[in-house]
């Protein structure tokens, strides 16, 4: 899951952030607990292990983020009509995705084929992150969308071949679990390149802060 930028403001951009690495924790703990949960054990939870780490790192810098744009005074957020409009598709998007999953869950169950749920929402994740590269003209959103969409495609042929859920769960798992740290990657990384921008004098500071 993406999130939208509204403002070029160093407190909205920030909300940015934490919007993102707000997703990345959740969806990484989810797939973490998806996998955990099929392999009950046998892995001897390492899985569990070293998503809860990244997770907690995750924390830790979104407690970070969270205290400086706190401390930063409110401003008067301009949306324009372009802005408007990213915002509306990527409602429109996150709907989709959601009906998109709730219809396919129906559709296995009443075909029998219950076991291709979980690479049939990792495939529905991995497309929607292409519709999304596109509203916000983001590259990395395109290399998100195609790895995941291949974790998703590498569950179904492991299916497709007899292997059972415990083996073919929790390789999805921790595609996408993957997938959502190198998102959160990112987020960290813009996080810390905008702390460093305001340290910059103000003249700079708001050239540099318009190009993240």
């Amino acid at each position: 899951m993406s999130y939208p930028t509204m403002a070029n403001s160093p407190k909205s951009q920030l909300e940015s952030v934490l919007g993102g690495l707000s997703f990345m924790i959740i969806f990484t703990i989810g797939w973490m607990i998806i996998g955990e949960v099929t392999l009950y054990g046998r892995d001897y939870w390492l899985i569990g292990v070293l998503f809860t780490l990244i997770v907690l790192l995750g924390l830790v810098f979104y407690a970070k983020f969270h205290s400086t744009a706190k401390k930063l005074p409110e401003e008067p957020v301009v949306v324009n009509g372009d802005e408007k409009t990213k915002s509306k598709r990527f409602t429109i998007i996150f709907i989709a995705e959601g009906v998109g999953i709730l219809v396919m869950k129906n559709v296995l169950a009443n075909t029998g084929h219950d076991n291709w749920f979980i690479p049939g929402i990792a495939l529905i994740v991995g497309i929607h992150f292409f519709p999304l590269a596109k509203v916000f003209n983001r590259k990395f959103d395109y290399f998100m969308g195609v790895f995941v969409c291949m974790v998703a495609i590498v569950g179904f042929v492991l299916l497709s071949k007899g292997y059972p859920t415990y083996v073919t769960t929790p390789v999805i798992s921790i595609g996408c679990a993957s997938a959502t740290t190198a998102y959160g990657i990112m987020m960290i990384l813009k996080g810390n390149k905008i702390l460093a921008m305001m340290a910059l004098p103000p003249g700079k500071n708001s050239d540099t802060l318009t190009k993240i």
